[in-house]
């Protein structure tokens, strides 16, 4: 029966299946251990929200990720950001307005500004506003203290 199947197709097809239910499983896992390691590394950081000239400015948590990727059409997910994170390598900052995604900003861990960009659909006019360039600025220096006295995890 195993080896040859009366009906090759529904055999092929139920195996398939099942492979295919074991590989979502296993990325579900891949998923949930990721992020329990983002929350044990950037968890210091999800109190520092703060609205500045009428922009949220934040650390995201680990679900905010996926919506600021596809708005604002970034690479964040795809160049696999979440794990230069994990790895403490960098640090994701993400800007909204109303709760829709206006800027993605990656920060050293001295809070130096390593890339900072808006909506790269448009790749040649993709940076953002100087209204936003100032609000994260104000944030990095309001935060950059308050890190540096209580958290040297990072």
């Amino acid at each position: 029966f195993w080896k040859f199947p009366k009906y090759f197709r529904v055999a092929h097809n139920k195996v398939m299946n099942e492979h295919n239910i074991y590989k979502k499983n296993l990325e579900k896992n891949k998923q949930r251990i990721d992020k329990e390691k983002y929350e044990n590394v950037c968890g210091i950081f999800f109190e520092l929200k703060e609205n500045i000239n009428g922009y949220d400015i934040f650390v995201p948590q680990y679900d905010d990720w996926n919506e600021q990727a596809e708005v604002l059409h970034q690479c964040i997910i795809t160049a696999q950001y979440r794990q230069k994170v994990i790895d403490k390598n960098c640090l994701l900052i993400f800007v909204r307005k109303n709760n829709i995604p206006i800027a993605t900003c990656e920060v050293q861990k001295n809070f130096q500004i390593m890339q900072f960009y808006a909506d790269e659909l448009d790749r040649k006019n993709c940076l953002p506003t100087d209204d936003v360039k100032l609000a994260m600025n104000i944030w990095l220096d309001k935060v950059s203290k308050k890190i540096k006295k209580r958290y040297s995890q990072f």
